[in-house]
């Protein structure tokens, strides 16, 4: 690198580090020479006679508009978010699930931001929508609608009716602001938001949660709690037991890693604290426990057990609400020294459980039983990165993103009553990969940590050393490179016979 680099700008400051003027990352000296770096690699990458080929396949492969439609499932209908050339702001769509499985699905158009945004002479931008009807009832959906006018952080929220496609009149809009909310009922919302001269916090977030209720102004909502001006913020949030019953809370980011965790007891006017470390996150109940996934060492009160950053453990709610007390913990999932807990969700009866290992991702279903919780893997089609990318506890049908070296991705479709798996969609492949092999190894550290990497190449390769190949690894941040499909790589696999 240095042979490269101009002669060193020695002065007072630099005079230990003749190059330390390349920190500037935006400093005109830094860019100049990063310009002329440039410059000389494309000079001798152009000028191979495979240069233009690969060029052409990699801005093919890279932007390619086939896409698979996402999407979560309400009474067995796929409600997916769409863009396009052609809808640029977006359309909010469904279709069946039986029709979403087949290859052209039949959408209904439930929203169309373009033409919201020209109707209304707005620059919208969705942000999401948050909808809710009461478990076990026949009434429609209603969602609070997310708008950023220009895409900021600050949103309106807009009451609408799934039924009729319509805003409700007269239902529930907030003012534009830093917000967040969550429903009560089908008549009552959380809110929190801007409340006037000085009700946010250094952050710019609201610390302040009220009850607003159907048919009143805002301004007339129900204080419930007040952070403080040094959280980073205080946000709505809602638990729903089985039973339907909504338990109203809050969430008190103290700082960037540690939040308190409120419940409003109906009918009591003090919040209640949820007895949790201050680093962990609730992530559900299912059948009638807590799930809380912990983020550091944690010995509860009153037990000898003390369980580990990284654990899922529960315990019950109907006694916690009884007593005010920490019942019994019990532990859930323990990851090994290789894995990580990377998601945890719920469908109708099954709890879903997101592991990484050793950088492949797996799918792993929770069964309660006399003797703790055990574990169950999901069937994938092989050795990749999966993720839970959709799940209900009102749903028996789950989808699944998946994808590895060799498998483009693909949204698979889990039955929580029967275990089925069959996949769903998957983008067509971008290069032939028979004949190819995926492999997983380790190299151990100096330390004795054992790090796994992948090899990929053709299933006849000769091991000898002698085989072209293209190293890539990152690492840092609590981030792992897992396996994923690259069409860009898996043309120079087969093109370059290398690995």
């Amino acid at each position: 690198m240095a042979d490269t680099l101009p002669p060193p700008q020695v002065s007072e400051a630099t005079a230990e580090d003749p190059y330390l003027w390349l920190e500037e990352v935006e400093g005109e000296a830094a860019l100049d020479w990063v310009r002329n770096q440039n410059d000389r690699s494309l000079k001798e990458l152009k000028a191979d006679p495979d240069y233009a080929g690969y060029e052409a396949a990699a801005i093919e492969a890279l932007t390619s508009a086939e896409r698979i439609p996402y999407g979560s499932i309400r009474d067995g209908m796929v409600y997916n978010f769409w863009q396009d050339e052609t809808h640029v702001r977006g359309l909010w769509r469904r279709t069946t699930l039986e029709s979403y499985a087949s290859d052209t699905p039949e959408w209904e158009t439930i929203l169309d931001f373009d033409k919201l945004a020209e109707e209304e002479g707005k620059n919208w931008v969705y942000k999401g929508a948050d909808c809710f009807r009461p478990k076990g009832s026949d009434i429609g959906y209603k969602c609070m609608i997310s708008l950023s006018n220009g895409g900021k952080d600050a949103i309106v929220r807009r009451e609408f009716d799934l039924a009729t496609k319509q805003f409700v009149d007269d239902g529930f809009v907030t003012p534009e602001a830093k917000q967040g909310g969550a429903w009560a009922s089908p008549d009552t919302l959380l809110i929190a938001t801007d409340w006037g001269e000085e009700t946010l916090t250094a952050s710019g977030y609201p610390f302040i949660v009220k009850r607003w209720d159907r048919g009143t102004p805002l301004d007339a909502a129900e204080e419930v709690i007040r952070g403080e001006g040094d959280d980073v913020g205080v946000w709505p949030m809602t638990l729903e037991l089985e039973d339907g019953r909504i338990l109203q809370g809050a969430a008190q980011a103290d700082t960037f890693f540690t939040t308190r965790y409120w419940w409003f007891p109906d009918g009591e006017s003090e919040p209640v604290q949820w007895p949790i470390p201050p680093k962990s996150s609730p992530e559900g109940i299912h059948e009638g426990r807590l799930l809380v996934s912990l983020k550091q060492d944690w010995t509860p009160t009153g037990q000898e057990t003390t369980f580990k950053s990284g654990d899922l453990v529960a315990f019950d709610v109907e006694t916690f609400m009884e007593t005010r007390a920490l019942p019994p913990v019990s532990l859930v999932f323990h990851p090994s020294e290789t894995q990580a807990l990377k998601g945890v969700s719920t469908a109708k009866g099954a709890l879903l459980l997101g592991v990484g290992d050793t950088a492949v991702g797996k799918v792993m279903r929770a069964t309660a039983s006399d003797a703790g919780w055990m574990l169950e893997p999901i069937s994938l089609p092989g050795t990749g990165q999966a993720s839970v990318a959709f799940a209900s506890d009102e749903e028996d049908t789950v989808f699944i993103n998946y994808e590895d070296f060799l498998t483009p991705d693909s949204l698979l479709s889990y039955s929580a009553s029967t275990g089925d798996v069959k996949t769903l969609k998957s983008l067509p492949p971008k290069f032939d990969a028979t004949g190819l092999s995926v492999t997983q190894h380790f190299a151990t550290s100096k330390d004795g940590t054992r790090v796994p990497y992948f090899l990929v190449s053709k299933a006849d390769l000769p091991l000898d050393g002698s085989t072209p190949t293209l190293l890539y690894g990152y690492g840092g941040f609590q981030v792992s490179l897992n396996p994923s499909y690259s069409a860009v790589t898996g043309r120079l696999w087969l093109e370059q016979g290398g690995a």
